[in-house]
């Protein structure tokens, strides 16, 4: 038995997917696409962390050398270390663990149990988060300097290592448990990596539905025997929105808010742009006026009635991968959109945010990026506030839950190019430079393909909503 840094974090995290990890009864792999482009993300980072050691921290000691991945034991704990500093002067190792994130201290955890690791075999001296800067905007060539920050972890570790410490005590109990009985299940079955075990024989309407729901609630109704909403008693204690959602399902029928429908409606005024942006989000900087992790937009679609009974039109961009996408996609959304009415999207967050960046970007075009927020009507809303409710929705108000409900003619399985991971898979692919003329022609239009359908969708969605006036 070996336990490493991932398998520990996910002990912390829920010791039953820990147990299935070490003895293979993980039977849904969960590393998709966006896990795929994430892990890409985190080797770029890695080899300009790597020079960053080399030509900028190394210098700062009088005699030293740097160890890269350097492997150590305790027990049965593993940790690979990304970089170690060994101090010839005083005979001490600093740890630098490298994330590609701006966040240090959501890995407090990692570097613990890594520190812990290494002090049983060599003298360490200060450990290190060697992370990026948030604050660093790409002007021409990257500057290692600014591009990344160091924050010193040594009184965070130190704050949890009895934590960290028991932890470990309970993580190799639990790892040498014959079985996965007295273990808690997740709370997640969608995304459970062992449904086996955690959600066994599931009902079609179960109590992790509820939205919002917390662990102490799901914990007494499974003491209580209970997994399917309709077995959920009527004074078990819920939130208004929680208690809306069992009552949904229990009674098996949809709840519609007429009124309020047809009033958030009449908010949306002619001409009106159904609306979708696809980004992706890049660890480093490619191009100028970036900053670390920032949603760079290369493909949008956008649906637009003029007026009630005008023909839909369509308009769509894709970047070919030559150059910054969002300068591209910027100047032809400028001349796609209309000058008013109503835009609409599903969870306009993302939207904006990724308005707010363009107008950062490119100063001519910031009047115009800056202006489409204000015309953002989020269709989502209707359903996130429960104005229209559906058992088959399972307590969500994703597109992904509601249209096939509203508009089962229209489906996203077997799409090629079916979720955002997968966009930005696809995107990463299309502008390798590896890829056939061929390849990337079919992912062209797969990409166009799903982006259509995820304005086309919000176009069905409303065209159903309005029935109910």
């Amino acid at each position: 038995m070996r336990i490493t840094k991932t398998s520990f974090l996910n002990f912390l995290k829920q010791p039953i997917h820990f147990w299935a990890i070490l003895h293979d009864e993980i039977t849904n792999r969960r590393f998709g696409e966006f896990q795929q482009h994430l892990a890409l993300q985190g080797q770029a980072t890695e080899r300009l962390a790597k020079a960053y050691l080399e030509e900028i921290i190394l210098p700062q000691y009088q005699d030293a050398e740097l160890l890269w991945q350097a492997e150590f034991i305790d027990g049965v704990f593993y940790a690979k270390l990304d970089g170690l500093v060994h101090n010839k002067s005083t005979n001490q190792y600093d740890i630098y663990e490298i994330k590609a994130s701006t966040t240090p201290s959501n890995y407090v955890h990692d570097v613990a149990f890594q520190h812990m690791v290494c002090e049983a075999n060599i003298n360490v001296g200060h450990t290190y988060i060697l992370h990026l800067n948030k604050a660093y905007h790409r002007a021409g060539e990257l500057e290692l300097s600014e591009l990344f920050q160091i924050t010193q972890m040594d009184n965070d570790i130190q704050s949890i290592h009895n934590n960290i410490a028991f932890a470990r005590q309970l993580a190799v109990k639990v790892a040498s448990l014959p079985d996965a009985d007295s273990l808690s299940s997740c709370r997640k079955p969608k995304d459970c990596p062992c449904p086996h075990l955690c959600h066994p024989d599931l009902p079609a309407y179960s109590i992790y539905d509820i939205p919002r729901i917390k662990k102490d609630k799901i914990a007494t109704l499974l003491s209580q025997g209970i997994v399917s909403i309709e077995d959920i008693p009527n004074d078990f204690p819920l939130s208004d929105l929680q208690r809306s959602v069992v009552s949904v399902i229990q009674n098996g029928s949809p709840v519609i808010n007429h009124d309020a429908i047809c009033q958030t409606l009449a908010e949306i005024k002619y001409p009106i742009a159904f609306f979708d942006y696809e980004a992706v989000i890049t660890a480093i900087p490619a191009f100028d006026g970036y900053h670390p992790n920032q949603n760079m937009a290369f493909q949008y679609s956008l649906h637009v009635l003029r007026e009630e009974n005008a023909e839909l039109e369509h308009y769509q961009f894709l970047a070919d991968g030559d150059g910054d996408p969002a300068y591209g996609l910027v100047q032809q959304l400028a001349h796609n959109m209309p000058d008013d009415g109503s835009i609409v999207v599903w969870n306009k967050t993302y939207e904006a945010t990724i308005n707010k960046g363009l107008a950062s970007l490119y100063p001519e075009y910031r009047e115009f990026a800056l202006s489409l927020n204000d015309r953002l009507y989020d269709l989502m809303l209707v359903f996130s506030k429960q104005l229209y409710q559906h058992p088959d929705f399972h307590g969500s108000a994703s597109i992904k839950s509601v249209l096939p409900v509203l508009v089962p003619t229209m489906t996203y399985v077997d799409m090629p190019v079916g979720h955002g991971g997968q966009a930005v898979h696809a995107w990463n692919q299309m502008t390798a430079d590896d890829i056939s003329d061929v390849d990337r022609a079919k992912l062209r239009r797969d990409m166009l393909a799903y982006c259509e359908q995820d304005t086309l969708a919000m176009v069905e969605i409303w065209n159903f909503l309005k029935t109910l006036c």
